[in-house]
């Protein structure tokens, strides 16, 4: 009984993580994710070649596929050697 729970709460972990990267994104939570204010996101980051284009719905507020998002930070640290870059 108690293998069948902990494979269970496994599975509900795992679809978690799995929903949590497929979910959209606004300047703020790209900001908090990355550590850069949603300014910075917005006026700096969001246009340097590369990044993720963000998807904006009747001309509102952009947001960003959390996993797009993820992908390039990645990308980003292999290319930068894990060194934080400064905003343009």
């Amino acid at each position: 009984m108690t293998d069948a729970i902990v494979e269970r709460l496994d599975a509900l972990i795992a679809a978690t993580r799995t929903a949590h990267l497929d979910r959209w994104l606004t300047a703020e939570d790209v900001g908090a994710l990355l550590g850069y204010s949603p300014a910075q996101i917005r006026e700096r980051i969001a246009c340097r070649p590369g990044f993720p284009k963000p998807l904006r719905v009747d001309g509102g507020h952009p947001r960003w596929k959390a996993s797009e998002i993820q992908a390039w930070a990645e990308a980003e640290r292999e290319r930068t050697g894990g060194r934080k870059r400064r905003a343009p």
